[in-house]
């Protein structure tokens, strides 16, 4: 079956126009994203067709990746079969937060505190907190780093067991608030048996 332009009459070609229109448009958050429980994902409300502002529009978002957009982001609208008035929002850009030095091939996830993770080119990845970065691991497991070398600029604080199963070399002073073990002997309580007058005392004991 074929179809001829003259076929359509004016009212079914405006409609045409009208949802080809509203299928895909641009938007911008008027207020911060949040989570809605009835529809179980974020929205907001959506700016788009001149401050034309449509309230709980749902924003769609690739599965293990989720955002908040703030209000004041750019996003691209889609209108379900042509509708203004069934939309979710498929993408959100936010230029005022957005990462500038950035090469070719390198990938940055970021939020608008300056907080981010970074793959850059030649194998480095950089984790970046302004204040702090908590890792949380479940009790009873574990991290594992295998090979290579770590380097700790700053001050460090341990508050369980320290096992090493290697050489300890300390370039600098060594205090401690308890005692302190070589083997069984102490180093607070360790004897000596002394020897004669002017003669060394005995390892300690």
């Amino acid at each position: 079956m074929t179809y001829n332009y003259s076929d359509y009459s004016g009212d079914q070609i405006r409609i045409l126009k009208d949802k080809n229109v509203q299928l895909i448009k641009s938007g911008i958050f008027v207020k911060h994203s949040s989570f809605d429980k009835k529809s179980t994902s974020y929205t907001t409300q959506n700016s788009m067709f001149c401050n034309h502002v449509v309230h709980d529009t749902g924003i769609f978002q690739h599965y293990g990746f989720s955002s908040v957009p703030l209000a004041g982001a750019k996003n691209i609208t889609l209108g379900i079969a042509g509708s203004n008035t069934n939309n979710v929002i498929i993408a959100s850009h936010d230029t005022r937060y957005i990462p500038t030095d950035l090469i070719a091939g390198e990938v940055a996830v970021h939020d608008y505190q300056g907080q981010r993770l970074e793959f850059r080119q030649g194998q480095q990845i950089n984790l970046i907190g302004e204040k702090q970065i908590t890792i949380l691991i479940a009790q009873d497991q574990q991290i594992i780093i295998t090979d290579g070398n770590i380097e700790i600029t700053g001050d460090v604080q341990i508050d369980k067991d320290v096992t090493i199963n290697g050489t300890l070399h300390v370039k600098g002073k060594i205090t401690s608030d308890d005692d302190v073990l070589a083997g069984s002997i102490s180093l607070k309580t360790h004897t000596h048996t002394s020897g004669k007058e002017g003669s060394p005392t005995s390892a300690p004991q």
